[in-house]
């Protein structure tokens, strides 16, 4: 959950289950003074897989706001997916996967955004290619700009 810098909107994100696809990433902005809905933002990978919210930042100016979730595909299985919205109307701004060296397992933990503006920090676990088994993650951190 993240806070508009103004104190106006509160943005919350997860899953939600469609009839046409698996989970899809879910991120709902809500007036922070009486709860009532702004928007609702769903993405659904182009193989209608796995995808979750896992984390949400909004950019110091209060013009965007940044997903950071997991996301599932029929190549790559898991990859670090962020997000980019327009704040106001919850438009889709920008998507960016991560798919770390062993095309395996790869979940974001957290997102920062730079208090400056300018960038915003995706960081979680990624299987390195030398990984026994291919299953012991290690640390992966993405900055994009915005």
């Amino acid at each position: 959950m993240a806070v508009s810098p103004d104190a106006s909107a509160v943005f919350v994100t997860g899953s939600s289950f469609s009839s046409t696809s698996d989970s899809d990433a879910a991120t709902v902005a809500y007036e922070a003074d009486d709860g009532a809905t702004r928007w609702v933002a769903r993405y659904d990978g182009p193989h209608h897989l796995f995808d979750q919210g896992d984390a949400v930042g909004v950019a110091p100016d209060g013009g965007r706001v940044f997903v950071s979730g997991l996301a599932t595909s029929a190549v790559t299985a898991f990859d670090f997916l962020t997000l980019f919205y327009d704040a106001a109307s919850g438009t889709q701004l920008r998507v960016e996967r991560y798919d770390g060296p062993s095309h395996a397992f790869d979940a974001p933990n957290a997102i920062a955004v730079n208090p400056l503006g300018g960038a915003v920090c995706v960081t979680g676990g990624s299987t390195g290619p030398n990984e026994p088994g291919g299953d012991a993650p290690d640390y992966a951190t993405v900055i994009y700009r915005t």
